[in-house]
């Protein structure tokens, strides 16, 4: 190899080591309050460890979701719920729309590639009309959000640290909110 491929190699792993470095030691994690076990800063989003025997409704308003569940698919929505409001497509996705007076819920069809071929995997999305933050996340979490910022996601997990509920905050307002 030559020289200036060589000086080309080390600099991209230096940089890619620098980038490593910076985004593990550019987190924040403080002891939360019950029910936050803890709670972990990046750059834009939160994340929420919960303490023991605590659920999702202690740290989001899961009545947003109504009775929409995570992972249910089409079929189980249309025996629950009736024939949604709107078919909406995407290039490889699709999201059955149900609207409610205080927001859209969506059952999200979406593919992925699995190097084997094709994957689906289900989520449910809510996008709350008009909804501060703080009307949909708990005070322990929403006394640690800037409205300043631009955007801030909450990733809020399960005890087994696996993320059951995503919210996307702009500004003072919640945008969507995804529960897996």
């Amino acid at each position: 190899m030559k020289k200036s491929a060589l000086f080309i190699l080390a600099l991209i792993v230096f940089l890619l080591l620098a980038r490593i470095i910076y985004v593990q030691f550019s987190k924040t994690e403080i002891v939360g309050e019950p029910p936050v076990k803890s709670l972990v800063f990046h750059k834009h989003w939160i994340t929420v460890n919960p303490l023991e025997d605590t659920g999702l409704q202690d740290f989001v308003d899961m009545k947003l979701f109504y009775d929409f569940v995570a992972n249910l698919d089409f079929d189980q929505a249309l025996l629950l719920y009736g024939e949604p409001d709107n078919i909406r497509e995407e290039e490889y996705n699709t999201y059955y729309e149900y609207s409610f007076n205080d927001v859209r819920i969506e059952v999200g069809r979406e593919e992925y590639s699995t190097g084997d071929g094709i994957g689906v995997s289900w989520a449910t999305y809510a996008y709350p009309y008009n909804k501060a933050y703080s009307e949909v996340l708990s005070p322990e979490i929403s006394k640690h959000i800037d409205p300043m910022k631009e955007k801030t996601t909450v990733l809020v997990n399960n005890v087994e640290g696996e993320i059951k509920v995503l919210v996307n905050v702009v500004g003072t307002r919640v945008d969507e909110m995804i529960l897996y």
